[in-house]
């Protein structure tokens, strides 16, 4: 009888500080993310030159540079969708396609994106192109390829002809040529916040999550500068 008290007492003892050492280590976890420092020329680096934004009034503008043909830029996209159902509201978000001349595929690619942006279907096709191009490993890819893919979105094969070639496209075109040479850009994805600081994965542990913490950092660092 008396033993099955002390095993059991022992037990109890072992539960309880079995308990009390994941809640202080879940409060030290916490701590740590509220807490996380970043360092300019370590996790991230200014511009040599601000670039434009398209920020609303009382934000901070969160660029994401990415490619379609960017397997690490597909592994993201569920990580960003997810953030940016929580993203603080003092943040206005944008994409933007990389266009780098070596790079295949990249130009049709801004292109299908841009369409995207003109026709108000992004949310309709982005996730269908980044299928279609990294499961079916096609970096270049046609315009009826991509026509197919709007189709089955809903939009008429005409309208998107009309927008693929249109001059609001050509000129977002250029734009993001402009920005992406402006960035300084090497590889994607990369994040860019307030057209003044750029991070990327590499830069964080490969952590994605931690990127995103990191845009966040930065954002409030610029609200902190936009008071002064």
């Amino acid at each position: 009888m008396e033993r099955t008290m002390s095993r059991t007492r022992l037990l109890m003892s072992f539960l309880l500080v079995l308990g009390l050492g994941i809640f202080m280590s879940s409060k030290l976890n916490a701590a740590t993310t509220e807490s996380e420092e970043f360092h300019e020329g370590f996790e991230y680096y200014s511009l040599p030159k601000p670039q434009e934004t398209q920020a609303k009034k009382g934000t901070v503008e969160v660029v994401e540079l990415f490619w379609f043909g960017c397997p690490h830029c597909y592994r993201f996209e569920p990580v960003l969708s997810k953030w940016l159902k929580t993203k603080p509201e003092n943040i206005t978000f944008v994409r933007i396609p990389a266009i780098f001349p070596r790079w295949p595929g990249a130009d049709i690619h801004a292109r299908s994106y841009y369409t995207a942006v003109k026709l108000d279907v992004v949310d309709k096709v982005h996730q269908a192109l980044f299928d279609f191009i990294q499961k079916n490993r096609r970096a270049v890819i046609t315009q009826k390829q991509v026509q197919a893919i709007f189709v089955k979105a809903g939009v008429k094969a005409a309208d998107f002809d009309k927008a693929f070639l249109s001059d609001d496209v050509n000129k977002m075109i250029a734009k993001g040529k402009k920005l992406t040479a402006g960035y300084g850009a090497k590889s994607v994805p990369l994040m860019i916040v307030a057209g003044k600081y750029k991070a990327g994965a590499d830069l964080v542990d490969g952590s994605f999550p931690k990127l995103l913490r990191l845009v966040e950092f930065l954002v409030k660092k610029e609200m902190a500068a936009t008071k002064k």
